[in-house]
């Protein structure tokens, strides 16, 4: 996917990205509010997070960047950085740092989608 196709994600559409790619599978609801799965012969439903639109659970999914660094080595942190900064249009900015510190959950969601595509 690349820029243009992730922003043109729904919020439901772009909460299924992130949950992928943080490794949830199974048949996901539509507007991606849960999804069902099955384990040792039961149904299961388990909630997905607002990512779009929960700052506190797209720092949750940030926090698996660490992990992400032990396999794939720095880059992949600069790498989701890089991104954020492309989501957010400041790259050329003086308030870099500040911009990606005040990055809204739905760019934080669409900057973690790009990057998870790109060094998985």
């Amino acid at each position: 996917m690349n820029l243009k196709e992730v922003k043109a994600l729904t919020n439901g559409e772009l909460r299924i990205k992130v949950a992928e790619s943080c490794g949830i599978k199974g048949r996901f609801h539509p507007t991606g509010c849960g999804v069902e799965f099955r384990e040792d012969g039961k149904d299961y439903w388990q909630r997905i997070p607002d990512y779009p639109q929960d700052l506190n659970a797209m720092y949750e999914v940030e926090e698996m960047l660490v992990g992400i660094l032990l396999k794939y080595g720095q880059e992949a942190r600069c790498r989701y950085e890089y991104v954020l900064a492309d989501v957010i249009g400041c790259h050329a900015s003086t308030m870099f740092r500040w911009k990606l510190l005040h990055a809204t959950a739905r760019q934080r969601a669409e900057a973690f989608v790009l990057t998870m595509e790109d060094v998985a």
